[in-house]
């Protein structure tokens, strides 16, 4: 790989993951994912929050019908 570009990937790993953006449940479970920054866990809820409430999925763990409840960003202390 390119020097240049591994240096680029080594930097943006080493920097610490301060937010975390949560997706939770009808059933009361949640999907948090950790990001280094609130600004890319806004980015990665953009595409969750149309769904509020619309749409139906199956859970995994259940096999139940679930909603999304609320898409939030938090910070990791």
């Amino acid at each position: 790989m390119n020097p240049a570009i591994e240096a680029l990937i080594a930097a943006a790993k080493s920097k610490p993951l301060t937010h975390a953006s949560v997706v939770t449940y009808s059933d009361g479970s949640e999907q948090r994912i950790d990001h280094r920054g609130a600004d890319v866990a806004e980015n990665h809820l953009r595409s969750y929050r149309p769904l509020i409430g619309k749409h139906e999925y199956i859970s995994r763990s259940t096999g139940k019908k679930i909603t999304i409840v609320s898409c939030e960003v938090v910070g990791i202390a």
